[in-house]
């Protein structure tokens, strides 16, 4: 018969024994918390330079219309320009210009861009299918020193064209066609006049009174002319005499 001490031994051993086959207790699980993961924010789409429009009364600028009949309304314009000179400066801003806008109008925006750092505006006008309907246009304070052997087209009062070179001399002059300038016959002249020059920048006018689409066209026409390449152009508003030098210089 065994002994109390011995059996006591043995049931403490089979108790440690099987407590060493309980299965521990399960990890506890991650607090769940509702706060919000913070988004990086998007940057800001980069502003581009305004909308520029010129037609029969006037021009609009990011959509601040100016009414260019009015006495105020060059300063306006001017102000208007400057306001916006960080997003002009440097860029190549889109004008659009309606047909029946006067010449001076153009000018003014296209000398107020010059002076707000801007070196050439992509000028949008209709014009006939075959020709472009824009053109890179300079403006003119921000000319310097152009080649004396450039040319200068114009319509005239009679709605015919006068081509010459800016240093000066005899005009060529070609009457008015079935509907408006005859500028195949007026590119004939551009092509003649032009020979052995090799500026690439073309000087546009018209007379007082005509309508920009019609020195728009002259400008577009020079497009399709074969033995020339222009690049530029620039607009000379109601200045220009057939014949006579144009003092640009600077």
């Amino acid at each position: 018969m065994k002994s109390r001490a011995g059996t006591a031994f043995v049931i403490a051993a089979a108790l440690a024994a099987s407590g060493c086959d309980d299965p521990k207790p399960p990890a506890p699980a991650p607090a769940v918390t509702d706060t919000p993961v913070a988004e990086t924010p998007k940057p800001a789409a980069p502003k581009g330079p305004p909308t520029l429009f010129v037609d029969d009364s006037g021009a609009s600028i990011g959509g601040n219309r100016i009414d260019l009949n009015q006495p105020e309304g060059l300063p306006k314009l001017k102000a208007s320009v400057d306001e916006n000179q960080s997003l002009l400066a440097g860029s190549v801003p889109t004008v659009g210009v309606d047909r029946k806008a006067k010449l001076p109008h153009v000018g003014a925006l296209l000398d107020a861009l010059g002076n707000a750092g801007v070196k050439r505006a992509l000028v949008r006008t209709t014009t006939r299918t075959d020709f472009p309907g824009e053109l890179h246009f300079v403006p003119l304070l921000v000319v310097n020193k152009p080649a004396p052997c450039s040319v200068i087209g114009m319509i005239t009062e009679d709605r015919g064209s006068a081509v010459w070179k800016i240093s000066g001399g005899a005009a060529g002059k070609r009457g008015k066609g079935m509907a408006g300038p005859d500028l195949t016959l007026t590119g004939e002249t551009i092509e003649r006049v032009a020979k052995n020059c090799d500026s690439k920048t073309f000087f546009v006018s018209a007379a007082a009174g005509v309508e920009w689409g019609l020195a728009y066209d002259l400008a577009a026409a020079t497009k399709s002319l074969p033995k020339t390449a222009f690049t530029d152009y620039v607009l000379i508003p109601e200045k220009a005499v057939p014949g006579h030098a144009l003092d640009i210089a600077k």
